[in-house]
């Protein structure tokens, strides 16, 4: 690493130390920087208000009070994603001024410069970096430190090795052994099921996983999470400890009914995790993976086409469908009675038999005689003589009978036995359901049916476009970052027109920016937010009340790419 001597403070750096000792403003630094440019003979560092050659813009990773008015600013140095290689010869710290945005605070030159490689090299650079930074008088000294970027020193690991247990400097995790209940502390190890005590009873010999320990701050309720490696029918498990005493082990997301189950609801709406299966609905293949997987194994999978076959001409399905072969699967349609599969008697799982009723006999006999009577009903003739039953019409003595079973019992359009219509559901996911928060299985439950979703677009790929900056700005008078992230400052450049500089850059000028204006009052006149001047490093920003430029106290800019 090169030898940088000590940091000057700049006139800049200077003026903003007169303001903190005049006005009581926070001292914030938002960043260092690294450069390869050559301070020739007489330059005065004290004048420069940038570095002669900037290359790389250095995140804060930690500050630090040191007493006797200086802190320390920790950074990282590497050369991750460094296209080209530089000499280092000048470091600069850049700090926050209410008046004039981001201003290079302090400045240093290498007396003996060193060279940081390009990435993809031979070299990989990471080099931790402390700086000890003039505060002076400040009574509020902060950072801008993007959290993302921190790194943990092997400084920082000792210091806290009691804190967490489990983590080995040389970046893999210590192994435990012994048994699990004793484990006291917020702790992540490696396990094996061999070499544990009080491990699950359905956690197979030989596999290996991480148990993880989280401790209540009274000591005494813990839970237990432990997930395994190389058990794929089992992922994991957790259990809790209350009033000493550790409960069992159960299995992660299980909610003690296999994905497939079937059961009966007593209401109108599916539990969380179940769809309905009574309507025969199609479900898409990526929001229920779980039983979709089943589905495919179960052996009750037909196309489309041979599943809406059977649907026209029969009351219930009871096997599945492929859907649409690609996004989607179908549902059985259960409407009629559940029986147990028989495939020596023809009966295989998911065959539908229509109703059929056993045979009713019946005879007659007596002093009826005579030819030609006629018969109907369930009546067969049961001897063979010139007075036989047989039907037709006689002369003399004539009778007619009929046949009708609703005369002595109920009857209908369909054999049934005395019924109660509940809801059938099958199990479609095995995942946890937090009852807090919004029920992601729920939903989906709730929307199975009501739409095709083949006619919705696909987003599940869709990246997540997280919010690189924000700041809610005091425009009156000299500008002021109430609060915000990833800001420097703010420069007036008159009325309602503002410059919001970055504390780090975009990487391009293709991001947006979204504003509105609190006016604080019931106003009646509209209040228009414009940007223009978009850079990497800011980007203007012009608020008017009506079609005049105006400044106001409550500007809120967030800005996504």
């Amino acid at each position: 690493m090169a030898n940088f001597s000590g940091l000057v403070l700049t006139r800049a750096g200077a003026d903003l130390q007169d303001k903190i000792a005049t006005r009581g403003v926070t001292l914030t630094f938002t960043r260092a920087a690294l450069g390869d440019g050559m301070w020739l003979q007489g330059l005065d560092p004290t004048s420069l208000t940038a570095l002669v050659s900037e290359k790389q813009s250095l995140p804060i990773q930690g500050l630090a009070d040191t007493g006797q008015g200086q802190h320390t600013l920790s950074l990282l140095v590497d050369n991750t994603s460094l296209a080209t290689g530089f000499m280092l010869r000048e470091l600069g710290v850049f700090a926050s001024d209410p008046d004039l945005g981001e201003i290079l605070y302090q400045v240093s030159s290498a007396s003996n410069p060193d060279y940081l490689p390009p990435d993809g090299g031979a070299t990989h650079i990471e080099m931790s970096l402390d700086l000890h930074v003039v505060t002076g008088s400040a009574s509020s000294v902060t950072a801008i430190i993007n959290q993302g970027l921190v790194y943990a020193t092997k400084a920082d690991l000792a210091a806290h090795a009691d804190s967490f247990k489990g983590f080995a400097l040389s970046g893999r995790h210590e192994a435990y052994t012994g048994d699990l209940d004793a484990i006291e502390r917020n702790s992540l190890y490696a396990v094996s099921r061999d070499t544990v005590q009080h491990a699950p009873t359905d956690m197979p010999a030989g596999v290996q996983g991480f148990v993880q320990t989280m401790v209540q701050p009274d000591g005494a309720a813990r839970t237990q999470l432990l997930w395994s490696v190389d058990d794929p029918e089992h992922p994991g498990w957790w259990r809790r400890r209350a009033a000493g005493i550790w409960g069992t082990w159960r299995v992660v997301g299980g909610g003690g009914l296999p994905v497939g189950t079937v059961l009966w609801v007593p209401g109108t709406t599916p539990p969380p995790g179940m769809l309905a299966v009574n309507t025969g609905a199609s479900v898409s293949r990526t929001s229920w993976p779980e039983l979709w997987k089943f589905v495919q194994a179960s052996g009750l999978l037909l196309t489309e086409a041979e599943w809406q076959a059977q649907a026209a001409t029969q009351s219930s399905v009871g096997c599945f469908s492929s859907g649409d072969g690609a996004t989607s699967f179908r549902l059985p349609r259960l409407r009629d009675y559940l029986r147990g599969a028989d495939a020596s008697n023809g009966r295989d799982v998911g065959a539908w038999q229509a109703d059929a009723i056993r045979d009713i006999t019946g005879s007659m006999t007596g002093a009826l005689w005579g030819q030609g009577q006629n018969w109907s009903g369930a009546l067969s003739r049961t001897f063979n003589s010139n007075d036989s039953l047989s039907g037709g019409t006689a002369g003399n003595n004539r009778a007619a009978f009929d046949f009708r079973a609703s005369r002595v019992v109920p009857t209908a359009d369909e054999n049934r036995p005395k019924t109660i219509n509940w809801l059938p559901c099958i199990q479609a996911a095995s995942l946890p359901v937090d009852s807090g928060t919004v029920n992601m299985l729920e939903l989906a439950g709730e929307v199975a049916g009501k739409i095709n979703r083949n006619e919705l677009p696909d987003v599940s790929s869709l990246p997540m476009f997280a919010c690189r900056a924000w700041a809610c700005i005091n425009g009156a008078g000299i500008p002021v970052v109430r609060a915000g992230g990833n800001i420097a400052g703010v420069i007036d450049n008159g009325t309602g027109n503002y410059t919001v500089q970055f504390a780090m850059n975009m990487p391009d000028t293709d991001y947006s920016v979204v504003g509105s204006d609190n006016y604080g009052t019931a106003n009646t006149v509209q209040q228009v937010i414009e940007v223009a001047n978009k850079t990497v490093s800011g980007f203007d920003v012009y608020v008017y009340t009506g079609s005049i430029a105006f400044d106001s106290q409550n500007v809120a800019l967030a800005i996504f790419r």
